[in-house]
């Protein structure tokens, strides 16, 4: 089924995983939640593409985003401004940014989305499992720095910078860090949804290529399987 028509039904809050793949989700999930899964084909293969497909009107939601892509700023990603299309934004991809892992931390983008009073009629999105990978696996595949600074209007040092450096010759351990790393935000999740209010569904953007056919990524262009299979789940709680 589409994601867009699901996106019609009825729900209070929307958990969107950045590349998250369906196959994953679904052997991952009963480890940290109960519910209901199908399988939905994304219109995108990439954030900058997901966004204007799916959100092209006005919505009175309010948007906890972990990704500088949708922003309280009016910068444009593919033309898209966010801020004409969500009530409120909360921009936990600049408050709550870890220096470290050069990453959006799961637990910074939860506790803002409890911080909204209601906890109902709100997009909260994650940036795991896209890279950086930081559970207990850690495999270097990027980080956020570039997207930041671009959103921020900052010059961007490019300095140190390993993106996509990853897998080639380790598939295997790739794939382990990916997997940790969904563990990782899917922990968080867990936590939060028992405080939020009416239905909550988690769902993702778009998937993620981890060496199949030696393609890595999630690039826009690409029209894969992997990439536009992604989980529907209505939270039991």
């Amino acid at each position: 089924m589409s994601q867009l028509q699901k996106l019609k039904e009825p729900w209070s809050n929307l958990i969107i995983l950045d590349a998250c793949r369906f196959d994953f989700f679904e052997k991952q999930y009963k480890k940290h939640l109960t519910g209901k899964l199908e399988k939905v084909t994304s219109p995108a293969s990439c954030t900058e593409f997901w966004l204007p497909s799916c959100w092209g009107e006005h919505y009175d939601v309010t948007y906890v985003s972990g990704t500088p892509y949708v922003n309280s700023g009016g910068v444009p990603i593919n033309k898209f401004v966010a801020k004409r299309h969500f009530k409120k934004i909360i921009d936990v991809w600049k408050l709550g940014w870890d220096d470290t892992l050069e990453t959006i931390m799961p637990d910074a983008v939860s506790k803002a989305a409890l911080e909204q009073t209601e906890r109902q009629n709100l997009i909260i999105h994650y940036m795991q499992p896209h890279w950086p990978y930081i559970g207990e696996t850690k495999v270097w595949a990027g980080s956020g720095r570039k997207r930041r600074a671009f959103t921020l209007k900052e010059e961007y040092d490019k300095r140190g910078d390993r993106h996509m450096k990853y897998g080639y010759n380790n598939i295997p351990l790739l794939r382990k860090a990916y997997a940790d790393n969904l563990d990782v935000v899917l922990t968080s999740v867990a936590k939060m949804v028992p405080l939020l209010k009416g239905r909550t569904i988690i769902s993702a953007d778009h998937g993620e290529l981890l060496g199949e056919h030696e393609e890595f990524y999630h690039p826009c262009t690409v029209d894969h399987p992997l990439l536009r299979e992604v989980p529907w789940f209505e939270v039991e709680k």
